[in-house]
């Protein structure tokens, strides 16, 4: 989670719900209604781009997040930032000694050493 842009405080997690109020099945269709969107083009990023902007980032403290990332988005997908339907791309810096706290990922997450050396823990798991 993200705190807002004024730099207030971050909004908490929502307590599980132990009646699962928030839980729904539905049919295949009302899924794929959801999901699919036709009007979203392919895309590429330009690593010159990113790079640029992250290498911006890594002269500043860490951000409101917590981390300091740049996201990959296509603009095709409207208010759902992501590269496609469930899929969130990031490239993070983080600087020798520094230690991202932990936190969720309400989509896919997969982490790229692209230098140097660290490690992920994922449930404990590291």
């Amino acid at each position: 989670m993200t705190a807002p842009a004024d730099g207030g405080a971050a909004p908490q997690m929502p307590k599980p719900d132990p009646d699962s109020r928030n839980a729904r099945v539905i049919s295949a269709d009302e899924y794929f209604q959801r999901v699919r969107h036709t009007h979203v083009r392919a895309c590429k990023w330009e690593g010159g781009d990113w790079k640029a902007l992250l290498e911006e980032l890594g002269k500043d403290p860490i951000r409101h997040a917590e981390r300091r990332f740049v996201a990959l988005v296509n603009e095709d997908r409207g208010d759902l930032a992501g590269a496609s339907p469930g899929i969130f791309i990031g490239i993070q810096m983080i600087h020798p000694g520094e230690v991202v706290p932990n936190h969720r990922h309400n989509s896919v997450a997969i982490y790229h050493y692209l230098q140097g050396t660290g490690a992920t823990t994922v449930e404990g798991q590291r």
